[in-house]
């Protein structure tokens, strides 16, 4: 319920929950309060990265509509070991950092996707 007052002195949203339902939420709410939300979800050794301004595609293009039950989650079921998230928090930091210093990033649509298995990183688009 205070989230639209959380956000009011914001200049970028960063997603770094840990379940669907309230990565949704904050995605509903960043338009509204007309702020860019960096989007970072992993599980096992892979992870995305995506910027959501107001209007472009988002978690429904990205993941689908609704979110899935905790148990039923990647995370829950691959683990996160310890390089994924530091890998995905400091991709999401660079997505911020162009933001707030407004050079090119993440155009609509676009998402990283990272595999540290191989390793590799993919620039990917939606649809």
């Amino acid at each position: 319920a205070n989230l639209p007052q959380i956000m009011a002195d914001c200049q970028v949203v960063v997603d770094c929950l840990d379940n669907m339902t309230s990565r949704y939420l904050l995605e509903e709410q960043s338009p509204e309060a007309g702020l860019p939300m960096v989007h970072g979800a992993l599980a096992g050794l892979e992870g995305l990265v995506m910027t959501v301004r107001p209007g472009d595609p988002g978690l429904k293009a990205l993941h689908g509509p609704g979110p899935a039950a905790k148990a039923d989650s990647a995370e829950a079921v691959l683990g996160v070991p310890t390089p994924t998230p530091a890998m995905i928090a400091t991709l999401e930091v660079n997505e911020v950092l162009k933001l707030l210093l407004e050079r090119p990033g993440l155009k609509p649509g676009e998402f990283l996707h990272v595999d540290l298995a191989l390793p590799a990183i993919e620039l990917m688009r939606l649809g």
